[in-house]
């Protein structure tokens, strides 16, 4: 199994023992560690690699430092270069190509870290940050791209930013304090909300109409926490039987942001809390 990282903080502008070279052995040493391989020996081979395949990354031209991540990761020599400039071209880096790393912007060296991540076509890509230092039309094509590349390989993404999680993740996982604190799926609706806005009738008797309904186990200003599919053409139902105005009945956006502050509070989240009331 193929293994790619991407790590936020590859200073290519520092002659000498680059970070990156510090940064590749302890990240390669990690991950074989979790794995249950010898970590003292991946330390060595990359270290050795990096020193055998070329100088300072920031004394090369951006393909030069992927060639070496992909001679590491057993990329045939004819294939090395070809596979730098693909890589390159898929973030969206293609100019960058004969350029010399250490003058590259921060957003610049960003993708090119990215590319090295990918630049072997592996099964697992691990991505720490991988949008900082990135414009808004950067990150719309980032997430572009990892919606290409989860087709075909598994992607763990870390990031602090929750919108961005919630954009590009399928399932979230948030940790505190080294513990797993929300494990959930991503994006998308609750189906178990329903956010429903009548006309023609008092907040009261609509909230008690609507409490009645069967499904409906709670109500809560204008949303509705349901159990089921059938609850919402029953909320229908019920509206118009009443002669009421059904406004508006729809899935309440998914709020990731709620459901992390309850987590790492250690509070439940309140059901349905838009800071809102129904319309009368």
């Amino acid at each position: 199994m193929q293994f790619g990282l991407a790590l936020p903080h590859y200073d290519f502008s520092v002659p000498g023992e680059s970070p990156l070279r510090f940064e590749t052995i302890a990240a390669h040493a990690s991950a074989a560690e979790a794995l249950g391989f010898d970590s003292l020996w991946v330390s060595d081979h990359v270290s050795l690699s990096i020193e055998r395949y070329g100088g300072p990354p920031g004394e090369q031209f951006a393909y030069e430092p992927l060639a070496t991540l992909a001679a590491l990761s057993g990329v045939p020599r004819r294939r090395r270069r070809p596979a730098a400039e693909g890589a390159l071209e898929r973030v969206g880096a293609a100019k960058l190509c004969g350029r010399l790393v250490g003058r590259l912007s921060k957003g610049q060296r960003q993708r090119v870290a990215l590319a090295g991540a990918i630049v072997h076509g592996p099964d697992v890509l691990l991505l720490d940050e991988p949008s900082e230092g990135l414009d808004p039309r950067q990150m719309v094509a980032l997430r572009t791209l990892l919606a290409e590349l989860k087709a075909k390989a598994s992607i763990v993404f870390s990031t602090h930013l929750l919108a961005e999680a919630q954009a590009v993740c399928d399932r979230v996982v948030v940790i505190d304090q080294g513990k797993i604190v929300l494990e959930r799926a991503a994006g998308g609706m609750d189906a178990n909300r329903l956010r429903v806005m009548v006309g023609g009738a008092d907040a009261h008797a609509v909230r008690a109409a609507l409490a009645a309904v069967p499904g409906v186990v709670g109500v809560d200003g204008e949303i509705c926490t349901v159990a089921g599919p059938a609850a919402a053409e029953a909320i229908a139902a019920e509206v118009c039987g009443r002669g009421w105005r059904l406004r508006h009945l729809a899935p309440v956006p998914d709020d990731l942001e709620a459901a992390f502050l309850a987590a790492v509070s250690g509070t439940p989240p309140t059901p349905g809390v838009t800071g809102s009331t129904p319309a009368s």
